[in-house]
Order: C-alpha cells, then sequence, then structure tokens
C-alpha cells in the first residue's frame, strides 16, 4: 500500500517510478536547454529535482544548487535566498554575483 506522504521530498528506496522523468532532465541540463518544470502540489516536483543533481554530481561530477523559494515574499526574497545558498558553491556563488552586479549597474536610487 502507497503512503501519500506531503510535506517533504523522497529520496533512496522511497524515490522509484521516474526513471523517464529523470532521463529527460538530466538531457536537458546536459544540453543546456532551459527547462521549467511545474505540477500540481505534492507531486513530486522537489524529489525529481533533488534525484537529478545527486544523480548529476555522481555521473558528471557537476554541482547544483537546491534553493527552497516557498518562503520568498517577493523578487529580491528569491535573491537574497539564492545568494546565500549559493556561497557554499565557489562557481555558482561567483556566476550569482556576476549577475547580481550587472542587474545593479541598471538600478536608479528613488
Amino acid at each position: 500500500m502507497l503512503r501519500k506522504t506531503v510535506g517533504n521530498w523522497v529520496d533512496g528506496d522511497r524515490f522509484f517510478n521516474r526513471k523517464a522523468d529523470l532521463g529527460e532532465l538530466k538531457s536537458r541540463v546536459r544540453d543546456g536547454t532551459h527547462t521549467l518544470l511545474t505540477a500540481q502540489r505534492s507531486i513530486g516536483k522537489t524529489s525529481l529535482v533533488r534525484e537529478l543533481l545527486r544523480s548529476l554530481g555522481q555521473t558528471d561530477g557537476a554541482e547544483g544548487l537546491f534553493v527552497n523559494l516557498k518562503d520568498a515574499r517577493d523578487p529580491a526574497d528569491a535573491v537574497v535566498a539564492i545568494g546565500l545558498q549559493s556561497r557554499s558553491i565557489r562557481p555558482v556563488w561567483q556566476r550569482v554575483r556576476v549577475m547580481a552586479a550587472k542587474s545593479l549597474q541598471n538600478v536608479e536610487d528613488i
């Protein structure tokens, strides 16, 4: 019997029946294709992305960053959360810093 789990992602033996989805996402990431993953709540998006990051780390040596933006109230909150989380992965942090600096060049004081 399957029990519905809500609120936390699944991994290990609890992550199953998503091989085709995982393969498609891996292919898109490797090709550099921008992908937006959408679905109804509690369908397994977070579990799928976390498994993707884990798998790519093992097979490709890739480093990934997962940032939960559920509590972000506005774009500024999202930017801060991404910046804070990215500091642990140096190449990602460098890219975030460059993108943020470019974005701020066009902001005028009010």
